[in-house]
């Protein structure tokens, strides 16, 4: 037996070798009008993939014409005044487009998020707007496919083109708010409007009387298939009448504010209510767009977190968030909070909370922010974030401000910009690792843009994506010549300790940044990517090839693997041992034969 176990023990001692990605493949998409700067550029927002190991995006376009999905042609439902449709598609695990969908109407449409559930369908949850030109007898309605969209007052039976319709009758086209499922192949299934009441024009042109406009964000789903989200509403009825907000919940034009009321929603894959509970969230406070709001849910601990940052603005011009009573005083912020049936029986009550500060200049407060969110099997909880560090500013840290003593984690980094950074956090708040770049490269010489956002996990590694060129990460260093731009980049960590593994990112020319929005892992064990491109990336002589974009932004996908499709990544590689072992079963001696 001794024997025996040794010699198992020298076979699994054989050296290995880390696990050597490259990037594989890439593709483009968008229009001609996208933004190169600002808010709102075309890019990719989430990835996902399916059990099948095909890869679904959510991104968006920008106008209404010249629209290209790896070169070919796209319809789009935008007008030509250049507002963005929310864009689906999906992809085969080598990049062989499967199929892709716009979905708005004649305005900007949003909706940042995707999920899939066992068989593959595709929910979002969208905010869409359509377009009308009076006047000139124009209209662009809001599609969900091709065939499916929603009507107009132009569209009623019996309009005379020449004459204006009645755009007062209630109609579902003044309403906003929508869950939407798709099947994996991209055909439209079902939606749910959220907004019961019927609605008119002169709905929204009573300013004393105005309700908010309804928002939700990000779309979670658990084991059992069931969709959770939040919802932004004001006064009236939702989802199919189950939510009923009050009337004091809309614009009040004395003091100029908006009160909304923030609830928590669970319902089936069916698109069918469930629950919902009312979030604490204090009368004309509460958090920016979902596009800054992240959100996840554990499902062991029964507990939701929600991540990200309020509204940008000085301290005395951006009211902070008040949640349960307390206020978020710093723009970044990470909540714990109890789900539905706690067995506490508080529901939606405050768990914990973390946030991060940095010396503000005057009264305005460090733009740092939290970008990305992820909850592990452990019920650990990762965040990739940007944080400020001012020269020489030593006072950077995690912490509760309601509880500073036992919970500040001082972050010590040595560069002085804006810095991508992960945390591990366990599910008590307690920092377990905090990882930024250790230095400058040499070549840096002022202060860069960055925009980091994508946390994926896989096996004992975090994936970060980053826009990188003059850091250094532990034994990693990118270091472009002066002044040359950013590059997408994917930071590999490891899970336990936080030490850097590996950084890949795509070479881009001098004067362009080009950024990652989103990184997943695939079903192997390999990495997919999407972000933004501003002009051109990539190496013509790689086996990615080179991309350039059709305007002034469009959005990439790219994979970094490791293994073809269909054949799983480990972190390590083995050496291919062939043994024979013999007799089997024994009770005394045991043969072993290999060729090592």
């Amino acid at each position: 037996s001794i024997l025996l176990f040794s010699i198992f023990c020298f076979l699994f001692s054989i050296p290995t070798t880390a696990q050597t990605y490259n990037w594989q493949w890439a593709l483009k998409g968008g229009g001609d009008k996208g933004s190169k700067t600002g808010y709102n550029p075309e890019e990719i927002y989430d990835i996902k993939v399916g059990s099948d190991n095909n890869y679904y995006f959510i991104a968006s376009v920008e106008g209404r014409y010249n629209i290209e999905l790896d070169g070919v042609p796209q319809t789009a439902w935008n007008n030509h005044l250049g507002n963005k449709d929310i864009f689906l598609f999906s992809t085969t695990c080598d990049g062989t487009v499967r199929w892709s969908r716009a979905i708005g109407g004649g305005a900007s449409d949003y909706s940042y998020n995707l999920v899939l559930d066992s068989s593959n369908n595709v929910y979002i949850a969208a905010l869409v707007f359509p377009w009308l030109n009076w006047a000139g007898n124009q209209h662009y309605p809001v599609h969900f496919s091709e065939t499916e969209y929603v009507e107009t007052p132009y569209d009623l039976t019996g309009n005379n083109p020449a004459i204006p319709p009645d755009h007062n009758l209630p109609m579902e086209f003044y309403k906003h708010a929508y869950l939407v499922k798709y099947d994996s192949n991209g055909n439209y299934i079902k939606r749910k409007v959220m907004e019961s009441d019927a609605i008119s024009n002169n709905s929204n042109n009573d300013i004393t009387n105005l309700t908010p406009i309804t928002s939700l964000y990000n779309l979670m789903i658990d084991s059992e298939e069931n969709l959770h989200f939040v919802g932004v509403f004001g006064k009236g009825n939702y989802f199919d009448n189950n939510i009923n907000v009050p009337p004091n919940y809309k614009y009040d034009a004395t003091t100029g504010k908006i009160l909304w009321q923030y609830r928590m929603i669970k319902c089936t894959n069916n698109l069918d209510y469930i629950d919902d509970m009312i979030l604490p969230v204090k009368d004309s406070t509460g958090f920016s767009s979902s596009k800054d709001m992240f959100f996840s849910y554990d499902e062991t601990l029964n507990r939701y977190y929600i991540a990200g940052t309020r509204s940008w603005g000085s301290a005395t011009t951006s009211p902070p968030i008040v949640y349960e009573g307390k206020p978020i005083i710093n723009l970044t912020y990470l909540l714990a909070i109890n789900g539905f049936n706690s067995t506490n029986g508080s529901e939606a009550s405050e768990i914990w909370r973390r946030e991060i500060y940095s010396a503000q200049s005057g009264t305005q407060l460090a733009h740092s922010g939290i970008s990305s969110l992820q909850i592990d099997s452990n019920s650990d909880v990762y965040i990739g974030a940007k944080i400020w560090r001012g020269f020489n500013d030593n006072t950077v840290k995690i912490y509760d401000p309601n509880n500073p003593t036992t919970t500040t984690y001082p972050l010590s980094p040595t560069a002085h910009t804006y810095l991508p950074t992960v945390v591990k956090f366990n599910s008590n708040g307690q920092v377990q690792w905090a990882k930024h770049p250790s230095s400058f490269a040499p070549n840096y010489s002022s202060n860069t843009s960055i925009r980091p956002k994508g946390l994926a996990l896989n096996g004992n590694e975090v994936a970060f994506g980053s826009n990188e060129g003059y850091f250094v990460w532990d034994n990693f260093t990118q270091n472009y010549p002066l002044y040359h731009g950013t590059s997408p980049t994917v930071l590999r960590f490891n899970k336990q300790t936080g030490s850097v593994t590996g950084m890949d990112y795509i070479v881009g020319p001098a004067g362009a940044n080009n950024y990652m929005t989103a990184v997943a892992t695939d079903n192997d064990g390999n990495y997919v990517t999407g972000g933004i491109l501003t002009g051109l990336f990539g190496d013509s002589n790689s086996v990615m090839g080179q991309l350039w974009s059709n305007g002034p932004s469009d959005f990439f996908v790219a994979k970094l693997g490791a293994t073809p499709c269909g054949t799983s990544a480990s972190v390590e590689n083995f050496n291919d041992l062939k043994i024979t072992v013999y007799p089997n079963p024994t009770t005394d001696i045991v043969n072993i034969i290999t060729e090592e």
